[in-house]
């Protein structure tokens, strides 16, 4: 919309066409971008994951049914705190609505979510036999394959791509696990907006809800095609996947690949009990052993084949995400990782 158009968060909800911010803004000053629109827009399905992780951070901060740090600090500061108008002293309104910053923020979350129906979807589905259709455009009869997998893929240049990423696809899984989170527990929220029943007679609350249904779904179907389509029989798993030839794509398997598809699955499996997914993580960990370790450098390569452990980050991320599922692990393995983490873990304490 125009810059001078009211914000309407349902408008973004309700209307066909994708609402997404692209990978790169350019400002002109503190409160306007520029370009408005740009009819070849770019949005990777990662930027837009650390978008929805984001939002749903702040979704969890502000549920207005919990108290926390914001309540103790902010939450009883009013209006008249702030004034001298003796008129305006009249004023006994919060300053910082807890409720309306949740809405706010689960609004704009509901809209990142909400473009995977839009015209301009990045969510592929696949059915039992791999054929591949569109969310927008899936069929609905009854007859239909149920599709139990689901991949995304980037918009470049305002065009669907073909490919789907590893990494990627973990990273919005997280996302997805982050926003089912934060909202658990969202029919106790007092927030008027979200309470209120419209010309239908429901309520926001009830879309949400019924939204939060998809999303577990969304949960399970992207867990499926991580580990049906994207893990090979040696337990790696591929960097991509290419939806024209429904195949992944073979070469050397990557170590941010692993880790961010280790600490997405096990999540995953928290989320929707399923144990299948934990295991599915134990073989990726299996798989960096048998095929990434580096014993003169005492640690994983980066690439499968190559001869680099990467930089700082790449180690602490992988320390991470495997660390996320050591009690999931034999006493053997369990010994075996603290073998590799701790000289690793003592030489980061120093910094």
């Amino acid at each position: 919309g125009s810059a001078n158009s009211k914000l309407d968060i349902q408008h973004f909800i309700d209307n066909p066409i994708s609402f997404v911010v692209p990978n790169t803004l350019v400002a002109t000053d503190a409160y306007h971008g520029f370009p408005p629109f740009t009819k070849e827009l770019s949005a990777s399905v990662e930027d837009q994951a650390q978008l929805l992780r984001g939002l749903s951070r702040m979704v969890y901060f502000f549920r207005d049914w919990e108290q926390n740090s914001f309540d103790r600090l902010l939450g009883n500061v009013k209006v008249n705190d702030f004034v001298s108008d003796p008129q305006m002293k009249s004023i006994d309104q919060k300053f910082f609505p807890k409720d309306i910053l949740f809405t706010l923020f689960t609004g704009n979350a509901a809209v990142i979510l909400g473009n995977f129906s839009k015209s301009l979807s990045t969510i592929v589905l696949l059915d039992e036999h791999r054929n591949v259709s569109w969310e927008n455009a899936a069929p609905t009869d009854s007859s239909a394959p149920i599709s139990a997998m689901v991949a995304l893929v980037n918009i470049e240049k305002s065009k669907r791509g073909q490919v789907a990423t590893a990494s990627a696809l973990a990273h919005e899984l997280d996302a997805l696990i982050e926003f089912y989170n934060a909202t658990e527990g969202v029919e106790k929220t007092t927030a008027s907006y979200l309470i209120q029943k419209g010309a239908n007679g429901k309520t926001t609350l009830d879309a949400l809800l019924d939204g939060r249904k998809q999303v577990y779904l969304l949960i399970a179907a992207l867990s499926n095609f991580l580990t049906h389509e994207m893990q090979s029989p040696d337990g790696g798993i591929y960097h991509g996947y290419d939806l024209t030839n429904k195949l992944s794509i073979n070469g050397p398997r990557l170590l941010k690949d692993q880790v961010s598809v280790i600490e997405a699955l096990v999540r995953a499996s928290s989320t929707v009990k399923a144990e299948t997914y934990k295991n599915s993580a134990l073989d990726i960990y299996y798989f960096m052993n048998s095929h990434l370790w580096n014993e003169s450098q005492q640690f994983y390569l980066t690439t499968e084949g190559g001869t680099s452990i990467g930089q700082l980050p790449d180690i602490v991320e992988a320390l991470y995400s495997v660390d996320t599922m050591t009690d999931l692990m034999s006493n053997n393995s369990q010994l075996q990782w603290n073998k590799i983490a701790l000289p690793w873990l003592t030489a980061l304490k120093q910094f």
